[in-house]
Order: C-alpha cells, then structure tokens, then sequence
C-alpha cells in the first residue's frame, strides 16, 4: 500500500494495537452508525489504537520520534470516527495523546474508557453512593471502573457469567446477573443508575428502585440509528428522577483517562482479550453478530512493526 505524503499536521504511527468497539464497530458494518451512517466499504472501521510515532508533519512539535501514544482516527480512511484497525496509519495531531507510562493495550482501549469516565463523572449523587451499572459489555465495564476510581460503590448487572467474572472484584466492583437482577438491585439499593443498554428489558430492571426525587440516571452511549428507546418517561418524571444522556469525546476527557489508566485507577487491561491482527476478520463478523464472548478485545499489529525493523 502507498501511503499518501505526511501532512503539516499529520502524526505516523505505527500500531501496536487497536480497540475493538462492540458497539460503534457493529454498527459501522451494519450502516447504522447513528452520527454518520454510511454503509461499511471502503471504510477502514476503528476509532481507537495505541503506537508509537515514526515521524511528525513540519509543524507538529507535541511529539516526537519513539513516542508511545493513542489515537482516535486515521486520515483519508473514511471519516473522524474511523482508520484504527490496521499497522500503519497517519493521524491528525489533535487525535493524538501521549500515552507514555500506560499499557499500550489499555490505550488502544482509550475511547470506550473515556465514555465510562464521561458517565461516572456526570453522576452529581454523593461520593460512597451506591450505584449500578446495567450492562456488561466494554462500555459498562468501564463505566463500572471510572465509577469505582471515583469513589462510588459500585455493582455491575449484566447477562454474561463469563464477562461478570472477570469483571468481579476489580477495583472492588461487584456484579449480578441480570436473570436474578431485579432480588440482586433491591438489596442493593442504588441511589444512581449508569445504563449501557437503554432497552425496555434494562429500564425495567431498575425503574421502581431509583429513590424518588434523590435518584438519578446516566444514559451513557450510543444507540443504533432508528432504535427505539425503552424508556417510560412518564414514570421517570412521576418519580422525580434527575437524567443525562452522555456520548460523544473530548481531548479533556481522553487525557484524564489516559492518567486514570496511567495510575492504576482504571485497570481495563486486566479484562483485555488480545487476538492476532490476521483475526481481524473473524473478529469482525463476532461483533457484527453480537458474538464477541469476551469484555474487551484488542488486535495485536506488532508483527507488523517487527517487518518493517
């Protein structure tokens, strides 16, 4: 491949690892991407990598050569919400974070994280407060994560044994499964919920626990475009409950969990699956049948980097 010439702005990177999003990536390849659908060709899917830098366009001087960073897109592959999955790719330099001192595979991870982040921060109940988290896919896990390095009690509710149990006793997370989930919310007792799913089944896991006028509900994420919301806000505004709805990135908000992530405050790598880039394929087709099995997948392109030594 003929990569084009390195803009003034533009940082190469060589990929160490990108993030697979089984949200965005999923919808990407259905064409329902609700921001910018498009159908998925020629698209390069992915929004999220970690590297290191091989050279800088003339009037970038944040980084330099052997830098460790992440990175959100790649120029020319599509659109600003996609170009991470493949070896070597420029990125505008305002897409690009220093990363030095995090595991590379929790940076290329650094997107879904911040949405987490974005939530746990949005909760205005007190520090200590017990909150659940609906969901156990990427999203919630770090969203359960960023709510526990913020200093809130935290359960994690979610359908996958499998992804609860690795999630289990993180940072001192808790999690239930949400076929006994609503026994499980009740003894709980959550003064705030963070919501992941958005779905009727999820709302009614948790609609008569929120205390109402005190309670609180953080929507965090996307839904696909033309979904249905499985909310019933004559019940949420009967009860006096306080909402958000949160997506979306900032530079702030990356930087904060890049250092999050940097101090071990927000341990995602230890819920990391990592697979060999030549499985991108195959990666591919799990998430866009919702099959993905593990919390979080990263695809390893150090290979890459080795042959181009």
């Amino acid at each position: 491949m003929q990569l084009c010439a390195l803009g003034p702005h533009d940082v190469l990177i060589q990929t160490l690892y990108s993030g697979v999003s089984t949200g965005t990536d999923r919808w990407t390849i259905h064409g329902t991407m609700p921001s910018s659908p498009r159908p998925f060709q020629p698209l390069v899917p992915g929004y999220q990598r970690s590297g290191v830098v091989l050279a800088v366009g003339e009037a970038v001087s944040d980084f330099r050569l052997g830098d460790h960073v992440a990175a959100t897109f790649s120029t020319g592959l599509g659109s600003r919400r996609s170009g991470s999955h493949l070896a070597l790719a420029a990125s505008p330099s305002d897409a690009v974070f220093p990363a030095q001192g995090v595991d590379p595979r929790a940076a290329a991870l650094v997107v879904v994280a911040q949405v987490g982040y974005n939530a746990a921060r949005r909760l205005t109940v007190p520090r200590g407060s017990r909150v659940a988290v609906i969901g156990d896919g990427v999203v919630g896990a770090c969203c359960a994560l960023a709510a526990s390095a913020l200093g809130y009690d935290v359960l994690l509710v979610g359908r996958h044994d499998q992804k609860l149990r690795a999630v289990r006793g993180i940072a001192a997370v808790q999690t239930a499964n949400s076929a006994g989930a609503t026994s499980s919310l009740g003894r709980w007792a959550p003064v705030a919920i963070i919501d992941t799913v958005q779905s009727a089944n999820a709302f009614a896991l948790y609609a008569d626990l929120v205390p109402p006028a005190e309670g609180e509900i953080v929507f965090s994420g996307w839904i696909p475009a033309g979904s249905q919301w499985g909310v019933d806000w004559t019940h949420v505004q009967s009860r006096e409950l306080r909402c958000q709805f949160v997506s979306g990135l900032t530079r702030e908000r990356i930087l904060t969990t890049l250092e999050l992530m940097r101090s071990g405050q927000l341990p995602i790598e230890k819920l990391i699956s990592v697979r060999a880039s030549d499985q991108f394929e195959l990666t591919m087709r799990e998430v866009a049948s919702a099959q993905l099995s593990a919390v979080a997948v990263v695809l390893d392109w150090r290979s890459f980097a080795s042959a181009s030594d």
